[in-house]
């Protein structure tokens, strides 16, 4: 039987308060339950608790996470196309299956500790998809490309950051302000676009700005 450690009390813990207020202030409070679930393999998966599991654990967390991850994928795409039949909007699904491909594509970046080369790639890959929407939504004009302009404008700055790392963090991080405050990011219903455009840039702001010189792959010799 496994010991009881710190993390089980803390989720035994999260579990009853979300008993607790579940029954007291609002039913939705239950959903606090997935914290006590997920605080585990999420303390693993930073780092945070390695000392209280050993090899084989943290590869039945990895490979558990994984499985559950692609079911919950496939789930979150056979909802969404089902919706699409019966005529009834999907966005929702769509929203959640972008969110969670882009969380792990960006945690797979940051967890290789490659600051600045990790900024470059955030800064060029989401201006990619927001010349590809631009584009998908008018087509091959005047008009797509000017819905467009804003992704080949932030994937200049992206390739300023081979150059002049600093300088492009500081502009990836005045792009994302500017888009919080053109698209209306801090409200609620924006919550999406919030974390599939504005995160990520301020991620690779960061990453842009503070990374060193010694994060970056050694460049092979002449």
């Amino acid at each position: 039987m496994r010991k009881r450690d710190p993390i089980f009390w803390a989720a035994t813990a999260i579990f009853v308060l979300s008993l607790v207020l579940g029954g007291t202030v609002h039913e939705s409070a239950l959903l606090l339950m997935a914290f006590s679930y997920l605080l585990r393999p999420t303390l693993y998966a930073l780092g945070l608790a390695r000392r209280y599991a050993d090899e084989r654990q943290l590869t039945i967390q990895f490979r558990s996470g994984n499985i559950a991850f692609t079911i919950l994928v496939t789930g979150i795409m056979i909802l969404a196309a089902d919706r699409e039949i019966r005529g009834e909007p999907a966005d929702a699904f769509y929203a959640l299956l972008c969110i969670g491909l882009a969380a792990k594509a960006l945690a797979n970046r940051l967890l290789g500790k490659d600051w600045r080369p990790t900024g470059i790639t955030i800064v060029l890959a989401v201006a990619a998809l927001m010349t590809l929407f631009g584009l998908i939504e008018e087509g091959l004009s005047f008009g797509g490309f000017m819905h467009s302009l804003p992704g080949l404008l932030l994937a200049v700055i992206g390739v300023t950051g081979f150059r002049y790392p600093r300088i492009a963090g500081i502009l990836t991080a005045a792009a994302a302000c500017f888009a919080i405050y053109f698209f209306q990011l801090f409200t609620l219903r924006q919550l999406p676009t919030f974390l599939l455009l504005a995160v990520p840039l301020f991620i690779a702001a960061i990453c842009l700005y503070f990374g060193k010189e010694s994060d970056e792959a050694p460049r092979p010799a002449a």
